[in-house]
């Protein structure tokens, strides 16, 4: 006579063989056969849904589980979080803000989610919300989950923030990667922060990384913002010392520097140049 611990094994082994329907049809003769299934089997098939990329019907599974007195765990949670899709940041903080009522603790990876899915969506203060969240339970955020943070606050204009987070992170002796200088490059893209993206370059070869296209294309967008159009040409420089190829956005961005600076030979100069490379302009370099 199979048990609970029949089926959930065979769910769990039609969901690794990729075979969703045969799992969900092992579900039902399970429920038929008037076998209760258990907190295991309702992870596992709410975990074969969203491989599937079906996360309403993985919702559908969680809604079931929590009908029948079954409590979520934070295995529960990650997997629903991890299926949501690209705008869908409320829900997850809806089923995040469910689980702590019912004293789950979520895991990291829960937490890593969440902020990818507020910053797709430029959600700031719920990002900045999950950050408080996390150190009020003694967890600490990795370097990626700091990035992450940063690149929301400045997609959000939200500067003094994206330095704060950093700070914090320095202060928690988390290393930054290439990525989070990038973002905090971006960061000073305004008349009043612009001298901090080469300092923030110094520091990223100091630490050993090596600047990209993004790192050289954002300091120039700096460069241009605070109105330093010669130093943005002489990012050039650098990058061919450094033996990286500039991009489209690394001559539009140049492009629009020269042009706020009344430079307007010098651009139509850099355009030549560009379609030279056989860099072909896009809207952003029309634009500028």
């Amino acid at each position: 006579e199979p048990n609970v611990i029949t089926y959930s094994t065979l769910i769990t082994v039609c969901r690794k063989g990729g075979q969703l329907l045969r799992a969900v049809q092992v579900f039902e003769e399970m429920q038929a056969a008037g076998v209760q299934p258990n907190r295991l089997t309702y992870n596992t098939l709410i975990g074969a849904w969203r491989q599937q990329g079906q996360w309403e019907q993985a919702l559908e599974v969680y809604d079931q589980m929590r009908n029948v007195g079954i409590v979520p765990d934070s295995i529960t949670i990650n997997s629903l979080i991890r299926g949501l899709p690209g705008k869908a940041a409320g829900k997850g903080l809806e089923l995040l803000a469910s689980a702590r009522s019912l004293g789950v603790r979520p895991i990291k990876a829960t937490y890593a989610e969440l902020l990818t899915l507020c910053y797709k969506e430029g959600r700031w203060a719920d990002a900045w919300h999950l950050y408080n969240e996390m150190k009020e339970i003694k967890m600490r955020p990795n370097v990626a989950m700091y990035t992450t943070m940063i690149m929301v606050c400045v997609k959000s204009k939200e500067h003094l923030r994206a330095w704060e987070i950093f700070d914090a992170m320095r202060h928690e002796n988390v290393k930054p990667t290439v990525t989070t200088y990038n973002a905090l490059i971006n960061a000073c893209a305004n008349k009043q922060h612009w001298p901090s993206a080469p300092r923030l370059l110094q520091d990223l070869l100091d630490a050993g990384l090596r600047p990209t296209v993004v790192t050289y294309s954002s300091l120039v967008n700096a460069y241009g913002k605070g109105g330093q159009w010669e130093k943005a040409i002489a990012v050039l420089d650098d990058m061919q010392a450094a033996g990286v190829a500039p991009n489209v956005w690394t001559y539009s961005s140049l492009i629009r520097a020269c042009g706020h600076g009344g430079e307007w030979r010098t651009a139509e100069k850099l355009f030549s140049d560009m379609q030279g490379l056989g860099i072909e302009p896009n809207a952003v370099t029309y634009n500028a």
